[in-house]
């Protein structure tokens, strides 16, 4: 019979106590500390298992999406999904930055006739740099260059 099971008589107990080669712990205070341990213990894996459950669920795509997008952050298909617009900007709507726009009409000469520079020994351009602060029109050029390349 186990100490402190209810089998065990009063009797019984105070017997094995006395006995010389008894040695038993009476305190409580040990037991407590581990108890209070493991109840820490126990609290904190709920308690973690809680918020990853929420943070699963509270996911607008569903667990599906989520699993999916651990890898990437960003949706490759996402621009796909939006219809193509024709530019309608050219450079005639660019105004006050003219010498800009005359090397952008070369590179656009080149999209529209490739032979005729290749012929000359001229390389198709790898690409342009548009830079300045925000409001000096580098958007405008861009859209305006697609639009008289003819590409949306």
């Amino acid at each position: 019979a186990r100490i402190g099971s209810p089998r065990v008589s009063r009797e019984r107990f105070d017997a094995l106590a006395a006995h010389p080669r008894a040695a038993m712990d009476t305190s409580i205070e040990p037991f407590g500390e581990r108890f209070a341990l493991e109840a820490v213990r126990g609290l904190f894996n709920v308690f973690s298992v809680w918020m990853s459950l929420r943070m699963l669920l509270s996911h607008k795509g569903g667990l599906g999406e989520l699993m999916g997008s651990l890898g990437n952050r960003t949706n490759p298909g996402a621009a796909m999904d939006q219809p193509v617009v024709n530019c309608s900007t050219t450079f005639d709507d660019v105004a006050g930055i003219d010498e800009v726009v005359e090397e952008l009409q070369e590179a656009v000469a080149y999209l529209r006739n490739p032979e005729k520079f290749t012929r000359l020994g001229a390389r198709m351009p790898r690409g342009v740099l548009l830079e300045g602060v925000p409001g000096t029109g580098k958007t405008m050029l861009a859209r305006a260059c697609a639009g008289e390349a003819g590409v949306p």
